[in-house]
């Protein structure tokens, strides 16, 4: 299988906004989104590591944590490791114990937990 890959810059800018407006959306998958390959989903994960210090009034926020994006098709991927985590996104939330930066054991994570929903 082929290696994950950082987004690369010139994707960047294009990549960032998919995932601005997924989150905003309240969606953890964008389908064709993938501005690297045209034609893969974008998906996402999040794991909490604690509570979030500041909150701005209104915000629905479960924590702090890590967010990891990839697009399955060509393995490009986007990881923020100073994230906060939305409450909707309890559905993708995978163990805290993850310390890796590429999304494999995220994905894997995700996988088996959808399957059990």
């Amino acid at each position: 299988m082929t290696e994950w890959v950082s987004v690369f810059p010139d994707h960047y800018s294009a990549w960032r906004g998919i995932v601005n407006q997924a989150l905003q959306r309240q969606e953890a998958s964008i389908d064709g989104g993938c501005p690297v390959c045209g034609g893969g989903p974008l998906l996402m994960a999040f794991t909490i590591d604690g509570p979030a210090r500041r909150v701005a009034p209104g915000e629905r926020i479960a924590g702090r944590g890590r967010r990891w994006e990839w697009c399955e098709s060509c393995r490009a991927f986007d990881y923020d490791r100073e994230s906060l985590v939305p409450e909707w996104a309890a559905a993708v939330t995978v163990p805290e114990s993850l310390g890796l930066r590429d999304p494999s054991e995220a994905a894997r994570l995700l996988a088996e937990k959808l399957k059990e929903q």
